[in-house]
């Protein structure tokens, strides 16, 4: 597991306590020397049951920039 990946994951446990959680790292499958640019992120949490989807995403997104 890399050290971006453990990061995620610590942020998503954090903010979110979720029920589910699963992150990713699909960095070989995109072009270039990256080896952790692109994540997959899957979480269910009862945080996000009155949200619409694109506040889930936002929520996220918010997270990590």
């Amino acid at each position: 597991m890399t050290s971006m990946q453990n990061h995620l994951e610590d942020q998503l446990l954090l903010a979110l306590k979720p029920e589910y959680f699963e992150v990713v790292n699909e960095s070989s499958q995109h072009s270039g020397p990256a080896t952790e640019s692109h994540f997959k992120i899957v979480v269910v949490s009862s945080n996000f049951d009155e949200m619409k989807l694109i506040d889930r995403h936002r929520f996220i997104n918010k997270l990590f920039f």
